[in-house]
């Protein structure tokens, strides 16, 4: 049976009488306020403020701020401190969004998206709004911005050659003045500055074709396609043995076949191309009499008039001194004449 209950609000009500008391702590004594002392409340303020200004790196949960995960730089931020899309709500750095729409801007790209992923790992690809765009990037994205979005809305844009300022041109009227003032740049709308104004474009682009043709006409007589990418090939001299400047891919210019990129391939040592990897075209291949022929007429011709030679060299060595000294003697009598005719 429990005992009965003592009277009183003391809080050593239920203890035994002979048991030693000890002093109630400030929780308790804080806790009902009819046993606080006098002046304890401020006194316990003013501890509490000095202990505030003994350590500033206090953060009271009340001031606490939101943050933010940025997906950019990958890491937490303050709310205050980053950039929340209008078109979605999810929060980047603003230099980070800066850095972000630069580089989408530099390749053209005129639709960025938020790449903002979940726990789910589903991405946000909510296109960013042109509100957004003009509020966070730099000036310089912006013109890149501005520029590549009059080219997709419209095709008629283009730039000046000598300026590069970007106008509306009128393909119906191709001559153009740049609307810049202190350019003034007359243009052709369609071939910028590849004709003067007096020559018509219709002009213009017939001769490019019948330059068009004449190349086509050279580069079928002069060239000849390499066999595994296609590309045009030019042979002015050396041999046969081709080396494709493209696909490094070796070929014979004769019959086109590929044979590799040995020095001396198999190809020229059997078949309709044997022997003929130093030959050109324009001479035909000699056979081996012809070859012959060729070597012993010029022989021939060399042994027979090498006598003569030789003898009509040995006159002219003789001659050549008794030739000489005549005529210097005879030089020397007519000056001598002349000189006793002077002297009287």
């Amino acid at each position: 049976m429990l005992a009965p209950r003592r009277q009183g609000s003391s809080y050593n009500s239920f203890r035994d009488p002979e048991e030693p008391q000890h002093p109630p702590t400030l929780a308790r004594i804080m806790s009902n306020p009819e046993r606080q002392p006098s002046g304890l409340t401020e006194a316990v303020g003013a501890m509490q403020d000095a202990f505030t200004m003994m350590n500033p790196q206090t953060v009271q949960i009340e001031n606490m701020e939101e943050t933010y995960y940025c997906y950019i730089c990958l890491s937490n931020h303050r709310m205050s401190k980053g950039y929340t899309l209008r078109s979605c709500g999810h929060s980047f750095c603003k230099p980070c969004l800066q850095g972000y729409l630069e580089s989408q801007f530099k390749s053209r790209q005129t639709h960025p998206r938020c790449f903002y992923t979940d726990e789910k790992q589903s991405v946000c690809n909510v296109e960013i709004s042109v509100a957004d765009i003009k509020a966070v990037a730099t000036e310089e994205a912006l013109k890149k911005y501005t520029y590549f979005m009059n080219k997709e809305q419209n095709e008629n844009f283009v730039d000046c050659p000598k300026c590069k300022t970007q106008q509306l041109g009128d393909p119906r009227h191709p001559w153009t003045v740049c609307s810049n003032a202190d350019c003034d740049h007359e243009f052709c709308f369609v071939h910028q500055n590849q004709h003067p104004k007096e020559k018509a474009c219709a002009e213009f682009e017939a001769e490019q074709r019948r330059e068009e043709r004449k190349n086509r006409s050279w580069r079928s007589a002069h060239t000849r396609p390499c066999p595994k990418c296609g590309v045009a090939t030019e042979k002015n001299e050396g041999c046969n043995h081709m080396t494709c400047f493209v696909c490094k891919t070796g070929w014979c210019w004769l019959c086109g076949e590929i044979i590799g990129n040995q020095v001396l391939p198999d190809h020229y040592k059997s078949g309709e191309c044997k022997g003929k990897q130093f030959t050109s075209e324009s001479v035909p291949y000699m056979a081996p009499w012809e070859a012959i022929v060729c070597i012993m007429v010029p022989a021939f011709f060399f042994l027979l008039f090498s006598p003569i030679a030789f003898v009509m060299a040995i006159v002219v060595c003789i001659l050549y001194p008794c030739l000489s000294a005549l005529c210097c003697c005879s030089e020397d009598q007519n000056n001598q004449q002349g000189w006793n005719r002077c002297m009287g």
